[in-house]
């Protein structure tokens, strides 16, 4: 099949086509300014004498018609379609979406609108195919033209799968993150609460298990404050494709939170150790005191 073959001298030929492609582009500029010069000169030049020759007229736009049913100019468009098509995929590539969500809407948005182009250039590989089949001089030429929207196709299709490669991770990372913030969220409550009443542990038991349990809370605020430092290196990929702005914000406060507490902690511990395992010079006076015997007591 005549899309295969241009396939195969694509990927053979890549650099070249490329070098091609740009020339290509530079030539047909040039070429449809001067078209379009020699058509507005040519138009003032025909409405001059056709308005004396109504004859003429007719007969100009019989012509017109003409060229637009040929094969030629029907593929020409065709072709110029599924090139504007494919340049709006890549507008939807660069496109940074408000949310995820967003990201995620565009992402089949873009899927669809590749597989229609993909479908198009098929029906178009195959019309030409016919085209070649009965005059097979045009090959080379409609090779040449085919490989231009081939060529754009292989290369959009390419960094769509890159990009929803990039954005099925993303949903990946932001559900981790969703849980991260959730359980620190709740650290930081139950941290909280630990701090708020020193009072409630007066027992030396009580104070111990107080002690082991700011313990664990300040080696676990290290954890968190460390997790919530490496989201902001993943944003920084994610936000080529959505705005991070409000997560990077509540990151950032809660790890200002975290900290906080973590001082905290720091600066409270110490004592509450040394309350805890510093025997009291009143334990056991009550014992002492019952046991004594009242005989022996001075009056």
């Amino acid at each position: 099949m005549l899309y295969f073959r241009l396939f195969q001298k694509a990927q053979k030929n890549e650099e070249l086509v490329q070098n091609e492609i740009q020339e290509r582009h530079s030539f047909t500029k040039e070429l449809i300014t001067l078209k379009n010069l020699f058509q507005q000169t040519t138009s003032s030049l025909q409405n001059m004498g056709l308005q004396d020759h109504p004859e003429r007229a007719e007969q100009f736009e019989i012509s017109n018609e003409v060229l637009k049913s040929s094969p030629s100019y029907a593929m020409s468009r065709k072709i110029d379609e599924i090139n504007k098509g494919l340049h709006k995929v890549e507008k939807m590539l660069q496109q940074k979406s408000k949310s995820i969500e967003k990201a995620q809407e565009i992402q089949k948005k873009m899927w669809d609108e590749l597989d229609l182009w993909h479908s198009k250039l098929n029906e178009l590989d195959s019309e030409v195919h016919d085209i070649v089949e009965q005059d097979p001089g045009q090959a080379q030429e409609w090779m040449d033209r085919l490989m231009v929207p081939f060529q754009q196709y292989q290369q959009v299709s390419q960094r769509a799968e890159a990009r929803t490669s990039q954005l099925n991770k993303a949903t990946v990372k932001m559900e981790e993150y969703h849980d991260l913030l959730k359980s620190t969220e709740a650290w930081i409550e139950n941290t909280s609460r630990l701090l708020a009443n020193p009072a409630d542990y007066d027992s030396p038991k009580t104070l111990s298990h107080h002690a082991s349990t700011l313990q664990m809370a300040l080696e676990d605020s290290e954890q968190k404050h460390n997790l919530l430092h490496s989201i902001f290196t993943d944003l920084e990929d994610l936000s080529v494709i959505f705005e991070t702005d409000d997560l990077a914000q509540s990151i950032q406060e809660l790890s200002r939170q975290v900290a906080a507490l973590q001082q905290n902690i720091m600066e409270s511990l110490p004592q509450i150790q040394r309350m805890a395992y510093t025997p009291s010079p009143y334990r056991g006076l009550g014992q002492a005191a019952v046991g004594a015997n009242p005989r022996h007591l001075d009056p």
